[in-house]
């Protein structure tokens, strides 16, 4: 078992870092070499009849409303989150630890965490890659104009957009994009 996470470990850093440089070097000939090398090299191989690459994911944001608080953010997330039966299962508020450990101020940003516990097994069991994306993470982040920002990664940037011929799986990644819509939308403006 410890082999085992230890190379899912390992699989999540090659992916990351494959990522990583295929976002800093679009253009750049040589770093799509190295990333194709890196993923030939690996021993495992994503299911690309269900997964986009990861080399092009999107980003949803929303511009959350000068008028709202992060009080007011988090408690309108939190709602719509319990409201559509999906769990907050950690926050993780990095610029805070920044600060602590720096003694400089930083710029907000936190990190909101979300599943559903039913529907991640559904998933998982349908194909194990989906575990790797959970949980649903979403960012509160301030630009440098001190203007705050959520992000999340879009679904459809992730899983293709065709059918998974499993009525079951599509359905719930069609709810899981809605939720997480409605839980941003309800974090950008407010409104719960």
């Amino acid at each position: 078992m410890k082999i085992v996470l230890i190379r899912i470990t390992c699989l999540v850093f090659v992916l990351n870092t494959t990522h990583a440089l295929a976002n800093y070097t679009t253009n750049n000939e040589r770093a799509k070499e190295i990333k194709s090398s890196l993923i030939q090299d690996n021993d495992y191989s994503i299911n690309s009849n269900v997964l986009n690459s990861y080399s092009q994911p999107k980003v949803v944001k929303y511009l959350v409303g000068d008028d709202i608080s992060i009080e007011d953010i988090q408690e309108a997330m939190e709602s719509v989150a319990t409201e559509e039966g999906i769990r907050s299962v950690g926050m993780l508020p990095l610029s805070e630890m920044v600060e602590l450990q720096t003694g400089e101020k930083q710029r907000f940003l936190k990190i909101y965490q979300y599943i559903s516990p039913r529907d991640s097994v559904t998933l998982s069991n349908y194909n194990s890659e989906f575990s790797a994306l959970l949980p649903i993470r979403i960012a509160l982040s301030e630009d440098k104009n001190g203007r705050l920002w959520l992000y999340s990664i879009d679904t459809d940037s992730i899983f293709r957009s065709e059918k998974t011929m499993n009525p079951e799986v599509d359905k719930l990644l069609s709810t899981l994009k809605s939720t997480i819509n409605a839980i941003m939308n309800a974090g950008a403006t407010g409104n719960f």
